[in-house]
């Protein structure tokens, strides 16, 4: 609750590290709940953090943490040929709500010989 009550706030806190771990870190009352739970166990498991969000994704790099957003999982799709298009899936990610800068979206598709 205490977590959510800085949220409603807007005031930063205090995460507590997970179990086995020693990192600790002040949240931003920017950050979403699902976003600071990412980071935290992506501090903890040492692992890449799956962020599209750009505070967020700045605010884990500032901590240590590797990122990889959305698009980044469709191109190694892409590359391990699991998926053969990625324009259709970003349509439809679009079209779910998810936001991506156009132009971000026509650079994207040209990498991957998309355009």
């Amino acid at each position: 609750m205490a977590i959510q009550d800085a949220l409603k706030e807007g005031r930063d806190f205090v995460c507590h590290p997970l179990p086995e771990t020693s990192a600790a870190f002040v949240a931003s009352p920017k950050l979403g709940r699902g976003e600071i739970e990412v980071i935290r166990l992506s501090l903890h498991s040492r692992l890449n953090a799956l962020i599209d969000d750009r505070t967020a994704r700045h605010f884990a790099k500032a901590q240590g943490v590797t990122v990889i957003g959305s698009l980044g999982v469709l191109a190694i799709a892409k590359h391990r040929k699991i998926i053969s298009h990625a324009g259709p899936l970003v349509d439809a990610m679009r079209a779910a709500g998810i936001r991506f800068h156009p132009q971000l979206i026509a650079e994207f598709l040209r990498e991957l010989g998309e355009c």
